[in-house]
């Protein structure tokens, strides 16, 4: 295939940092590179960085495959202009710009300069990222650059929006359809959206989920929870993320003994990538690679790491020497272990196993404010994780809750599910769509079904081991980041000048 020159913007950038997109910008940015094309990636100023390829500003260079559930600092003030050398990340060619850091704006300033940028570099092809960013296909067209836009979910629904964001992004859907030169969707339900609104015909190429072979990181220790004995919620605090709905569910589960000693589950041999029957003992926590000490409950119950669990989510720390955050006071320092008198204690017959929040806020800071409300010790706020700390979490939970209400496909669900998570859904069309017979799924509104879905799940040990084959089986067969790649390697060689 001819060696493409190739533009990603819309997104954060690289490395990943936020959400979706800017994994997904990672993900196939990098991959694009190892067969031979030239890629840049438009990238947001932050901390005074300014410029073509300079560095991320803090932190250690994450790898390709590592995303952060992250929230932006949500500072209104332009960083100084700095320009610096080009530095490539990865391979990737990164074009540093600034933009107003505000909820409206930050998004559309950076795009527009972005665009304006792209007009003078010759790319054979862009890929816009965001139907809000729709508004400078016009722009590329009369400049004669393909450009295929990844118009994300049907965005003007997010609750978070006012009368001028859901405006934006319903006049972006129409400018997709009609300027760029190819519209892709994540999920049939968004291509059918397309498809019968628009009357144009979408290129559908879902998002892709695989997990690196590592050890475990000690973040279990540090959180003081132990493997398969805790639910796990992952994604930005936002209100059509659901959080403070999924916090008010778990306060209302209550348990009568649901079924510890009654199961184990593969525990992944990392050489050949299949699992094998271990069952644990009472001084041990069943684990990937490390053994660590259980305290004594959920012995028998089960561990989540099987096989070699790929994934994408989850970026290497930005240099911050806290895993935490301090509205929570769950603040624990990254290089220190917590001491086994720290740890939680052990479930009661009445109580559920702790709920760990991992995410922040962007821009609804009043949200967080009253998610945090609700922190204790068994509702654990650790802010943002990244990397192993997030693929080790994935891989040991003993439930995993996807509880967005808008959007295509969610990277956190498919991580779960490639991960062999029991993962329990919002019921809603996207997410069917995603995990099909292989999850359970729930509703919030009118009435709210996550109490009950959740206590399900904790009584029917077996009900669980049954989900978990059935959702890695699905992750495995439908998303996969090399069949991804090739999708959209031939849609750019298609559009491509």
């Amino acid at each position: 295939m001819v060696s493409l020159k190739i533009a990603i913007a819309g997104t954060r950038g690289v490395p990943p940092r936020y959400g979706g997109f800017e994994t997904f910008a990672a993900e196939l940015s990098t991959r694009l590179v190892a067969r031979g094309h030239e890629v840049s990636v438009y990238c947001r100023a932050g901390g005074g960085e300014w410029g073509v390829g300079s560095g991320s500003g803090s932190g250690p260079t994450p790898a390709p495959g590592e995303l952060a559930v992250r929230g932006e600092s949500g500072a209104k003030t332009s960083p100084t202009p700095h320009p610096r050398h080009p530095t490539p990340w990865h391979g990737v060619q990164r074009i540093v710009l600034p933009a107003l850091r505000h909820k409206y704006f930050e998004t559309v300033s950076h795009t527009f300069l972005s665009a304006l940028d792209a007009l003078r570099r010759d790319f054979d092809v862009i890929l816009l990222c965001n139907a809000a960013n729709a508004f400078v296909l016009p722009l590329l067209r009369a400049a004669r650059i393909p450009v295929a836009i990844n118009v994300d979910g049907i965005e003007r629904r997010r609750r978070k929006w006012n009368v001028m964001g859901k405006a934006v992004y319903a006049i972006g859907e129409s400018f997709s359809a009609l300027f760029a030169s190819r519209v892709v969707a994540d999920a049939d339900v968004i291509a059918d959206y397309y498809r019968g609104r628009y009357g144009i015909e979408p290129v559908m190429i879902p998002y892709g989920a695989e997990f690196p072979i590592e050890e475990d990181s000690d973040v279990l220790d540090r959180l003081g929870v132990q493997s398969g004995n805790y639910i796990l919620y992952v994604s930005r605090f936002e209100p059509e993320n659901n959080p403070l709905e999924v916090v008010r569910a778990y306060e209302g589960v209550g348990s009568g003994g649901w079924g510890v000693g009654e199961e184990t589950t593969g525990v992944a041999d990392r050489e050949s990538g299949v699992g094998t029957l271990r069952p644990p003992t009472p001084d041990s926590r069943p684990s990937l690679v490390k053994g660590v000490g259980s305290g004594g409950w959920g012995v028998g119950e089960e561990t989540t790491g099987v096989g070699s669990r790929e994934s994408g989510v989850g970026e290497e720390s930005t240099g911050s020497p806290l895993v935490g955050n301090a509205r929570s006071g769950n603040i624990l320092d990254a290089g220190t272990r917590r001491s086994s008198d720290a740890s939680l204690p052990p479930p009661t017959p009445h109580s559920p196993p702790p709920l760990i929040m991992l995410g922040s806020a962007s821009y609804a800071r009043d949200l967080e404010a009253e998610l945090h409300s609700h922190a204790s010790e068994r509702i654990l706020f650790p802010g943002a994780l990244f990397g192993a700390d997030y693929r080790t979490l994935q891989r040991h939970a003993l439930v995993y809750i996807q509880a967005t209400e808008v959007g295509g496909t969610h990277p956190a669900m498919i991580e779960a599910m490639a991960s062999g998570g029991c993962v329990l859904a919002h019921d809603t069309p996207e997410n069917r769509e995603v995990g099909g017979d292989a999850v359970g799924y729930f509703k919030l509104r009118p009435s709210e079904t996550l109490s009950r879905a959740i206590q399900e799940c904790l009584d029917s040990p077996a009900r669980r081991a049954q989900m978990r084959i059935a959702a890695r089986a699905r992750a495995a067969e439908k998303y996969g980041w090399t069949a991804v790649t090739d999708a959209y390697e031939r849609l750019f060689s298609e559009i491509a000048r």
